[in-house]
């Protein structure tokens, strides 16, 4: 069954929609099913996920559940005791908090975590790590159910051989070479899935060419942008939200009008962009140079000869 087009209110989201944001929102393909793979992106997007996309999403989170929700208790007194005994009688633990503080991590809000626990029940989140298992991701798709067709989810593409020979890179979206999930494949093969890791995009497109019905996301594509808002100016009159172009105000008299160059130079002086003379300096030089490959030394004889008749 196709998913409702109605948001957190109730209400439709294809009416109301006034500003543009509001009819991007709008036109949300709700009938896909989105595969959210960041939680700190998710969360800070949360507000703004339609109650559709939330009750049909899946989560396959590429960081451990240890990122999102704090261990137990017994497993972080093991991590905090010393292997050596050097003497020293180490701080005794403070017994942890109850309620919400002990499990969540700051970062995260309740009802952010309140949700993944409530998916996570409900089969519909994955943690990648620690583990980096590839087949158990696959059986993870392989037990949804398309809401689409009513049919299984068909296993992820794990074979090399069809990234190689098989793989159109034209109808790619989200990498056009699958060299990074190669080598995320070759190393789960060969035992080192923990050594290599498997960015983003290369996991969007494995889930992608798997799966085309599915939307693997890393952020909400609908969210709303984030825009710089100045502070707010007190009113008075003389803020009009605006730089006037005219600074001399005769309204108020007495009143000293800035300019742009408050002294100006005692004497001209010479520019390095005056083009003017560059050009008169470049022309006097190139008619010398033609005068003397044509008379050559001779000329400066005869120049010296008519300064000497005159001083006579």
């Amino acid at each position: 069954m196709a998913p409702s087009m109605e948001d957190d209110m109730g209400g439709s989201l294809f009416e109301d929609a006034r500003t543009l944001s509001q009819m991007k929102r709008s036109r949300i393909d709700l009938t896909r099913r989105y595969v959210f793979l960041c939680p700190t992106a998710l969360s800070k997007h949360f507000e703004a996920l339609p109650l559709a996309a939330k009750e049909s999403s899946l989560m396959v989170f590429r960081c451990a559940r240890s990122f999102v929700f704090k261990d137990p208790p017994s497993v972080r007194r093991s991590r905090l005791r010393a292997r050596v005994e050097c003497g020293s009688h180490a701080k005794p633990i403070s017994a942890p908090k109850s309620g919400l503080a002990a499990l969540y991590r700051s970062e995260f809000s309740d009802e952010f975590l309140q949700w993944v626990l409530a998916k996570e029940k409900e089969g519909c989140v994955f943690w990648y790590k620690p583990d980096q298992d590839l087949d158990k991701m696959s059986s993870f798709f392989e037990e949804k159910v398309d809401p689409l067709d009513d049919q299984p989810y068909r296993p992820l593409l794990l074979d090399a051989m069809w990234w190689r020979v098989r793989f159109d890179r034209t109808s790619a979206r989200y990498v056009g070479n699958p060299r990074g999930i190669l080598a995320a494949i070759a190393a789960f093969q060969h035992g080192l899935g923990q050594e290599r890791d498997l960015d983003l995009p290369s996991l969007q497109e494995l889930i992608f060419q798997s799966n085309p019905t599915l939307e693997p996301v890393v952020k909400w594509p609908h969210a709303p942008s984030m825009r710089f808002l100045p502070a707010r100016v007190e009113e008075s009159p003389q803020y009009k939200g605006y730089i006037e172009g005219n600074p001399r105000r005769p309204g108020l008299p007495g009143e000293a009008v800035l300019e742009r160059l408050q002294k100006w130079p005692d004497r001209p002086r010479a520019r390095l962009d005056n083009l003017h003379h560059h050009w008169q300096v470049q022309e006097m030089s190139t008619s010398r140079q033609s005068v003397f490959s044509v008379g050559g030394s001779a000329v400066l004889r005869a120049s010296s000869a008519n300064a000497t008749s005159r001083s006579c």
